[in-house]
């Protein structure tokens, strides 16, 4: 922050300066995997079962609050629809977006509606 010149806008959290944060179920810090943005498989050590936990819950991008999961439940639904039309370049354009993209795909963003510069 302080080498762009913005330090008094960004490279911290607090009231007033601007952020992107991605939240996530649990400590990233202990399993980094929790960071990916479905999540991973973790062993259920009194179930034996494998269950899928972490992942990015929400992502603050620009002020404005995205829900993770609202938004893979939105790229399924639009893929399936461009599969079930035969819309092939839909589907391609979809998964390249995903690639390329550190936040997810943005076909269809939806979110929070509530703004992390206000509160709630």
């Amino acid at each position: 922050a302080e080498l762009l010149g913005m330090a008094d806008q960004i490279g911290a959290i607090s009231p007033g300066r601007q952020a992107d944060i991605v939240l996530v179920e649990g400590n990233p810090v202990a399993n980094f995997k929790r960071l990916y943005g479905t999540g991973h498989y973790q062993l259920n050590r009194e179930t034996d079962v494998l269950e899928r936990v972490g992942g990015v819950r929400y992502t603050i991008k620009s002020g404005l609050v995205y829900d993770a999961k609202a938004l893979l439940a939105d790229v399924r639904e639009l893929v399936a629809n461009a599969k079930e039309a035969g819309d092939t370049d839909a589907v391609e354009g979809t998964r390249k977006q995903r690639q390329e993209s550190p936040y997810g795909a943005r076909s269809g963003i939806r979110h929070c509606g509530f703004s992390a510069r206000s509160p709630r």
